[in-house]
């Protein structure tokens, strides 16, 4: 929590019953009853979902703000395959040109995303080095 209060990345939405920051769509709150939870946003509608196993064990191995890159790129990740799915759909099967010209996009788009995040990353990185 201490990170995530530190961090010049990390926005803070805290509430008058919980502490919580966000970072890319990953939410760290800890509420009145110091219960701390990882959530991710893009994930669950209105009731965000917590993150798996294996991602709180990267947040345990690499921090806070390198945990919620690592979330984001799955995210963006998990969409850009389907992206890809609809494309693969619309080219072999329907052929529908607006379709696929909108899916075209998105993926520009993910893709654009998924640059932005990397670069978010490395400069993540540079600044733990120089710490």
């Amino acid at each position: 929590m201490q990170q995530a209060r530190d961090s010049s990345y990390a926005t803070d939405i805290s509430t008058e019953s919980a502490e919580a920051y966000i970072i890319k769509g990953v939410i760290i709150k800890r509420d009145l009853d110091l219960n701390i939870k990882i959530l991710n946003a893009k994930k669950g509608g209105m009731f965000y979902k917590e993150i798996t196993d294996d991602q709180y064990f990267f947040f345990a191995q690499h921090g806070f703000a390198l945990g919620c890159i690592e979330v984001a790129m799955d995210n963006y990740r998990e969409s850009l395959d389907k992206v890809k799915g609809i494309i693969r759909e619309e080219m072999s099967l329907r052929k529908n040109t607006k379709a696929l010209a909108s899916a075209k996009i998105r993926r520009e788009f993910l893709m654009n995303k998924i640059n932005d995040v990397l670069k978010l990353k490395s400069k993540i990185i540079k600044s733990q080095v120089y710490e």
